[in-house]
């Protein structure tokens, strides 16, 4: 892991995956000794072994969701826990241990949710404490899921990063340019003496308002 310089921190999420350019990802990470935080799905099974492979890296595993499918996670709390419980045993095959940390498909921000049951976030957040969980939303939003043009995915990210104490930036390793923008990314940070850590026991938590 990068010896950290002048405090200065900045924590990669990738959310969505394993996917078929998850290996191309770690291959940038692991060229730069840079550790990052896998939120994982079950959308494309095939690439399953992709997350045994980040996490014999080093890189922190957490769970986002079995199906990303809204209408079946936000049903209610039965319904949600349940898909939570479905990713958590293939993570488990995958690494052999468990994982504490959780991202909500769509943030605990979304609006989503509410069309389905109402106030089901609330509760979701609540029951996840009171299990044990952490869950973890973002600040920099790397917005590789709505922008195609590099350039502008980096520059937004760039000027996010420098306005927060602690950046937890959102990617998606769904997408065929994340991993040459997170290479970028990676050597504008490390130019300016931060380092990239995996989200652990000492990273602050971030949380989203929770829309009402």
């Amino acid at each position: 892991m990068q010896e950290e310089i002048n405090g200065k921190k900045i924590y990669l999420t990738f959310d969505d995956g394993p996917s078929e350019y998850t290996g191309k990802l770690l291959a940038v990470l692991k060229k730069h000794n840079v550790k990052a935080t896998f939120f994982v799905t079950h959308e494309q099974a095939e690439y399953e072994d992709m997350i045994k492979k980040a996490d014999a890296d080093g890189h922190t595993i957490g769970a986002h969701c079995f199906s990303h499918d809204y209408s079946v996670i936000y049903a209610g709390t039965d319904a949600y826990f349940d898909d939570l419980s479905r990713i958590m045993a293939v993570i488990r095959d995958q690494t052999g241990h468990e994982t504490k940390y959780v991202r909500v498909p769509g943030g605990s921000s979304n609006t989503i949710s509410n069309m389905y049951k109402a106030g089901v976030m609330d509760m979701i957040t609540e029951q996840l404490s009171q299990k044990g969980f952490c869950y973890f939303d973002w600040n920099v939003c790397g917005e590789d899921n709505n922008e195609t043009d590099p350039q502008k995915i980096i520059g937004a990210a760039m000027w996010d990063i420098m306005k927060m104490n602690t950046p937890v930036v959102l990617f998606h390793d769904t997408k065929p340019d994340t991993a040459a923008i997170v290479d970028r990314l990676i050597c504008w940070g490390q130019t300016l003496g931060y380092s990239f850590q995996p989200i652990g026991e000492d990273t602050p938590v971030v949380h989203h308002l929770i829309a009402k």
